[in-house]
């Protein structure tokens, strides 16, 4: 049929987009495969799942430290002890019975914890003011003990296979964990029941070194990521041979830690399992280790890579391609073999699928990339010399970014006739520290500048219509939408979902992992300035709709209601 771009029927209504998003995480690989399962059909609630097991309600296993949660449950030998949203606490769920409380009713919640032998670690937060946070530790009978305070935030507490020592990550505010952070060691004393800590001694790490997910290989040594030569690369430790690094290249072995208990790379024998990302796109390889270490890159299907695990010779992660939605999958290294676990329903047909080519454009500073996806309908075209209107996506943050993999969200647009651009604006991260750092005091200038550049690039290739672009964001990204559509007159019209109109008040209401970002991103606070970044103060004349939140504590929901 032919009809114009922006008016082709579709079989994917916003309602199959809202149901078939389960959100899938947190990865873990013990006897079985474990995973958490996001369902909006269960309100949202956050399921414990592996092939035998299942989480019974009314548990949801989430908790809110620092307000993004991650690292909510961990694996025992023979159950799991995992946080519960509604109360907060912890709980010891051993397979085949009810789930009971490991910690009594108190103003904490917990996170990230690490398990040896009878004891765990946990970074634990306080749930009422002043928010503190310090690494406990909690015995099988859920006796605790304060074992390390003194910085604002801590995270990735992990035993080394013996148990006798343990390395943790800290860091303080105004820094952001991708700014600049701490890898500290020390040795495990046990007096009865009790952990103790001595020894301590900082191994990596400072004010302007982002250092992450610690952990320990089989012959004794501490891997990291580290960001000191310009890319998040990977690291070793010994305390004798001091560090070195494992494979040094241009290519990003992590992302921001908005979220903890991040895995990107596990230990299988002699190598090293790992997903990196160039350009955007995320590649798993086996870094061979050795005098000449090297990096052999699977071909697979996936371009969007998280939660890599290994134990004993097995492996699994969190994948998803331009044709393939997030999905667990095992995959045999040594074979180059993979199968999927649990399959995430794409809910649409492939034929219905566009697929993204990677763009490049001169932005405000430099060189930006992108994801570009054109229309695609098997059942419909447009009339000859016509254009597709274009979508502008700007991910949210601003500290992330956009990836390929199948999301239902852009193929809305795509199959009624849109070209998608989901745009990683200066900032975004996934390109190297000196491509994130971009946006340090540029932030609600240089975001959405390049968006606007971006459009006007495509529209100068003649992939898309000038006279009907749009842009949205959500979070962060929706302040750059709202500044791209007060500043700028390439876009007709946007939306905003829970986006930033106010940095002024913001920076006085965002909650304590943020207390920093918002003077980092913007500059030195005064009024004129501030205001001169927000949207609220541009006098924006292009329609708009909004969509918020009402018990969103990350941007409050005055935010919206300032600008309508």
């Amino acid at each position: 049929m032919i009809g114009s771009y922006g008016t082709w029927r579709s079989p994917l209504t916003a309602a199959q987009v809202v149901a078939r998003t389960v959100g899938l995480g947190e990865v873990r690989l013990g006897a079985e495969i474990w995973w958490l399962e996001k369902r909006p059909q269960e309100q949202g609630r956050s399921v414990l799942v592996s092939p035998s097991w299942e989480l019974p309600p009314p548990f949801s296993v989430r908790n809110r430290v620092n307000e993004y949660g991650g690292g909510s449950y961990v694996l025992l030998p023979d159950g799991a002890i995992f946080s519960n949203d509604r109360d907060r606490q912890l709980y010891w769920w051993r397979w085949g019975e009810p789930p009971v409380p490991f910690t009594g009713a108190g103003s904490y919640q917990y996170a990230d914890g690490a398990w040896w032998s009878g004891s765990s670690v946990w970074v634990r937060e306080t749930t009422e003011p002043p928010i503190q946070q310090a690494l406990v530790a909690i015995d099988a009978e859920g006796g605790s003990r304060i074992l390390v305070t003194g910085a604002d935030f801590y995270a990735a507490p992990c035993f080394r296979g013996d148990g006798q020592q343990l390395a943790w990550l800290s860091w303080n505010a105004p820094a952001m964990p991708w700014d600049g952070s701490e890898l500290w060691v020390a040795d495990v004393q046990r007096e009865g029941g009790n952990l103790r800590l001595t020894a301590l001694r900082l191994v990596a790490g400072g004010p302007q070194e982002s250092v992450m997910q610690p952990r320990w290989a089989p012959d004794g040594d501490l891997y990291f990521i580290s960001d000191r030569a310009g890319w998040w690369n990977l690291y070793r430790w010994h305390p004798a041979r001091g560090t070195g690094a494992v494979y040094p290249t241009t290519a990003e072995f992590g992302q921001p830690p908005w979220s903890l208990g991040q895995h990107t790379y596990g230990f299988m024998e002699n190598h090293v399992l790992c997903t990196y990302g160039q350009q955007g796109r995320w590649f798993l390889g086996l870094i061979a280790l050795g005098e000449s270490p090297s990096l052999q890159q699977y071909d697979l299907p996936f371009t969007q890579i998280s939660e890599v695990q290994c134990r004993d010779g097995r492996a699994v992660l969190l994948g998803a391609g331009p044709q393939m939605a997030p999905a667990i999958v095992a995959i045999e290294p040594q074979r180059s073999t993979w199968e999927v676990i649990r399959d995430g329903d794409p809910g649409i047909p492939s034929s219905w699928v566009s697929s993204p080519e990677v763009l490049e454009f001169g932005g405000v500073v430099g060189t930006v990339w992108g994801f570009y996806y054109p229309p695609q309908n098997p059942e419909w075209a447009a009339p000859g010399g016509e254009r597709p209107p274009l979508l502008v996506r700007c991910h949210g943050g601003p500290t992330g970014a956009r990836g390929d993999g199948l999301d239902l969200k852009v193929q809305f647009w795509t199959s009624r006739g849109f070209a998608v651009f989901d745009i990683n604006y200066s900032g975004s991260s996934g390109y190297g520290r000196a491509y994130r750092d971009r946006l340090v005091g540029e932030w609600g200038r240089l975001d959405w500048q390049d968006c606007v550049l971006g459009a006007q690039h495509l529209i100068g290739l003649g992939k898309v219509d000038g006279d009907r672009c749009f842009i949205t964001g959500s979070s962060a990204g929706g302040y750059t939408a709202l500044c791209a559509l007060a500043q700028s007159e390439v876009f007709r019209a946007g939306a905003s979902y829970y986006g930033i109109a106010d940095v002024e008040s913001l920076r006085a209401q965002t909650h304590r992992f943020e207390a920093g970002y918002i003077e980092q991103l913007v500059g030195p606070y005064t009024p004129a300035h501030y205001r001169g970044r927000s949207p609220l103060y541009q006098n924006l004349q292009r329609p708009v709709i909004f969509f918020q939140g009402l018990q969103d504590r990350v941007v409050p929901p005055s935010q919206t209601a300032a600008m309508v």
